[in-house]
């Protein structure tokens, strides 16, 4: 797996489908960082693991996230379906595992997620 390659795959289907419910840079960027680590080889993903991954010292901000931060998580999960839909590919490393993403945020849906958008 060359991770430059997936990085790459990743970054353009998150800016098009996931970005736009992000009105913010930071809940977008912390989003994204969200995302990679839920669907990396991290043995564990836990608020402290996720944050050391995004590079933060602290959990605070990916708690921040998921519990506090103005995001419709089951938009963004249809969206993400619409557009694997739309490709009709198979999950993989060069398509950035739509599959897992998808699987990873109807996972970490909070009942604090409303259909706003983040950062406003």
């Amino acid at each position: 797996m060359d991770p430059a390659a997936w990085m790459a795959g990743f970054e353009e289907p998150f800016a098009e489908v996931v970005a736009p419910f992000f009105y913010r840079r930071e809940p977008r960027l912390r989003a994204q960082w969200y995302l990679l680590g839920l669907v990396s080889g991290l043995e564990r993903k836990n608020g402290w693991m996720l944050a050391e991954f995004a590079g933060e010292a602290t959990p605070d901000g990916m708690q921040r996230l998921l519990n506090a931060a103005v995001w419709d998580v089951d938009q963004v999960r249809d969206a993400l379906r619409g557009r694997r839909s739309r490709t009709r590919q198979p999950s993989s490393v060069s398509t950035w595992s739509a599959a897992a993403v998808i699987s990873a945020i109807t996972a970490s849906a909070t009942p604090s997620s409303s259909a706003s958008l983040a950062g406003r």
